[in-house]
């Protein structure tokens, strides 16, 4: 199993953020979708919502095997027009919803 976390921007709804959160856990090759407790650090926005998606293993293998479920995820953000979204890779790279095209992504996790 691998983790995706996902960044969501300050002033993101707990309504819009159960919304999605639902969305992301219909997904192929989603095993589960969770909020995480809002931290009160310095170094994260206190309203920041964060989420961790929790791969299937039997679906994905890989950072490889995340490039689709990754464009399924900058696609759903796009469609509910969500800006600012970050996706942390388990390797800790991030991606910037706003700045990575399909293309990008899959050239960006096979050169990982």
């Amino acid at each position: 199993m691998e983790h995706l976390k996902i960044e969501l921007p300050a002033g993101f709804s707990a309504k819009d953020a159960s919304a999605l959160k639902q969305e992301l856990a219909a997904m192929t090759g989603v095993e589960a979708a969770e909020e995480s407790p809002r931290e009160k650090t310095r170094s994260l926005d206190p309203q920041a919502v964060q989420m961790v998606v929790t791969t299937a293993s039997a679906a994905i293998a890989g950072l490889n095997g995340l490039v689709p479920l990754i464009q399924q995820v900058l696609g759903l953000f796009k469609k509910k027009g969500i800006p600012g979204a970050k996706i942390t890779l388990p390797n800790g790279t991030v991606i910037e919803a706003d700045n990575m095209t399909a293309d990008e992504v899959q050239q960006l996790v096979g050169g990982l």
